[in-house]
């Protein structure tokens, strides 16, 4: 039960030894992140954006599994900074997460209609390595905004398949490429680890 694992872990505070009243220090932290998961999930009902932002990275910090199905659907959420919120907080703890999750609902911010939830879509699949949002991202270079263009080109440099690859020369090499494209082609190309 949790009331004797923070009975044995409040105990363990007092030790002598540094290690062990750190890791149950860290340990009473992780359980109380984990139970406020069910108060920070009824905070994304709040009318306040602001109150749900915080929500979502909070959900984040709880490092916890039962928190990422309700950091994904705050990508449903009517206000853009929410979106980007769950965004970051998405890429930041994706190595974390243990269990397989579709990429699907990150790529599917590739086309929201705020272009900052857009770049920060792009900057997430770029963080989280998804291989699977190679081709979407590519789709993205042909008639896009510069920042979206270079944000696809730092995306693709960290997913780093073949595919990205061939789309970073192609920018590199073409003489109608704005410079400040050529030169992140030109760094990504530099990145790729094949």
């Amino acid at each position: 039960m949790i009331k004797d694992r923070v009975q044995a872990l409040l105990k363990a505070l007092n030790d002598t030894d540094d290690r062990i009243k750190k890791s149950a220090s860290s340990s009473l932290e992780r359980l109380e992140s984990r139970a406020s998961i069910p108060a920070l999930t009824d905070a994304l009902k709040n009318p306040k954006p602001d109150v749900r932002i915080r929500a979502v990275y909070a959900l984040g910090e709880t490092r916890d599994k039962k928190a990422i199905p309700v950091i994904f659907s705050a990508l449903n959420d009517k206000d853009e900074y929410v979106r980007g919120a769950a965004l970051r907080t998405i890429a930041g703890c994706w190595g974390e997460i243990k269990e397989p999750l579709s990429i699907e609902p990150v790529i599917a911010k590739l086309s929201d209609p705020n272009l900052s939830v857009r770049e920060m879509a792009i900057e997430a699949l770029g963080k989280i390595k998804a291989k699977e949002a190679a081709a979407p991202l590519l789709g993205l270079i042909a008639n896009s905004e510069k920042n979206i263009k270079k944000a696809v080109v730092k995306a693709l440099s960290n997913i780093g398949d073949k595919q990205a690859e061939t789309a970073l020369l192609s920018m590199l090499n073409d003489p109608k490429e704005e410079p400040d494209i050529k030169a992140e082609a030109a760094l990504g190309l530099g990145e790729l680890e094949f």
